[in-house]
């Protein structure tokens, strides 16, 4: 019982030993340990704060950061966790898919970057230079470069094939919060703690320009699928639309009362999806500047938000130490992603050989003991 994605849901273990048995990505739904030995035998823990989300190209995979340093790998279809990646010693702040799906960028506290093969689950490599944490991620389109910006203030272009670091952008002032490549990969999209957006010029390493207008630091970037638009979410609690072609702010959004932690367009450019510290995700129409919807159900902040490709779904991961799957049309939540799924309705009345810590994160999961 040690092997991942057993589906033993209703299984009948009252009153056995069960000696070593790694259950931590065991579907145990429904199942009776009532009056059940375990001896040496570990279970999954309860989510921790949630900082980062991405869906696989194909839309069937998600993939979470948490401050744990833990990765997590979960089925969309189902909300199933499949894999666990570790390597990390300090809060994941990013991932990211490359365009062919089969690596995860990942960047943490620890001041690495990471770079995982999703198929075999486990590390590939690690990227070092950064004197501080990681704070995003973005792969270049054509998948051979990623882009990593860090609190040190800097941005570094690495060549994934080689595991080498190609250029280092210096410019801004403060920590560099977020950092995108354009849809063409020409051109690189930076927000920092020093209030500004800053554009790049990906061949020659050269700021084209600054952008300016928010009164604090810039958490988060992301750029239109045609490449003429950027939004910018900021600690000022609003949300900036700047036609980059122009060097003009088209639109500000108002709207929410906390800083905002992360934007992201809908594929078909119509739609910006923020998250904010005031709990909620904001769906705004671009065209017309309003916004269109309100999500409420996290109970901290949402620290990162992500379309599917199809742009029928919108994942949000927040501190509440949940991943929340909504309808994108009707706002609804689909699904709330959490560990516990796979021990719901689990019984261990009368089960001995746990330890205190096994037992309080049971009872957080919602099974039944003595």
């Amino acid at each position: 019982m040690s092997q991942s994605k057993i589906n033993l849901a209703n299984y009948d273990f009252s009153h056995l030993t069960i000696k070593q048995a790694d259950l931590r990505q065991v579907n145990l739904a429904g199942v009776n340990f009532q009056n059940t030995a375990f001896a040496k035998s570990v279970f999954a823990e309860t989510l921790s704060s949630i900082w980062s989300v991405a869906f696989s190209p194909d839309g069937k995979l998600l993939a979470t950061g948490d401050v744990d340093g833990l990765i997590r790998l979960w089925q969309v279809a189902d909300g199933q966790q499949l894999l666990t990646l570790k390597g990390h010693t300090g809060w994941v702040w990013a991932v990211t898919f490359s365009a062919d799906g089969n690596t995860l960028a990942s960047g943490s506290n620890d001041t690495s970057v990471r770079l995982w093969d999703i198929a075999e689950g486990y590390s590939i490599g690690a990227l070092h230079g950064h004197t501080s944490g990681v704070w995003s991620v973005s792969f270049c389109p054509d998948g051979n470069t990623l882009v990593s910006s860090s609190q040190d203030s800097s941005i570094r272009l690495w060549d994934v094939s080689h595991d080498n670091c190609l250029r280092v952008l210096h410019g801004h002032t403060g920590g560099v919060w977020a950092v995108t490549f354009s849809p063409d990969g020409k051109t690189l999209a930076s927000g920092s703690n020093d209030t500004s957006v800053r554009l790049w010029d990906v061949a020659e390493g050269d700021c084209i320009r600054a952008l300016y207008g928010h009164s604090s630091g810039v958490s988060s970037v992301a750029w239109s699928p045609d490449g003429v638009t950027l939004a910018s979410g900021s600690n000022d609690s609003s949300v900036r639309l700047s036609n980059v072609l122009q060097d003009s702010c088209l639109k500000v959004l108002h709207g929410h009362i906390g800083g905002v932690w992360a934007v992201a367009w809908s594929p078909d450019g119509l739609t910006l999806a923020s998250g904010s510290a005031d709990q909620t995700i904001r769906l705004w129409d671009v065209a017309e500047g309003d916004c269109r919807q309100v999500l409420h159900s996290h109970t901290s902040w949402v620290r990162s938000v992500a379309w599917s490709p199809d742009g029928l779904t919108l994942a949000s991961g927040s501190q509440d130490e949940t991943v929340k799957l909504w309808d994108a049309k009707t706002g609804e939540c689909l699904k709330t992603l959490r560990a516990d799924r796979l021990y719901e309705g689990m019984n261990i009345t009368g089960a001995i050989g746990l330890t205190e810590a096994q037992k309080a994160t049971l009872r957080a999961l919602g099974t039944v003991e003595d």
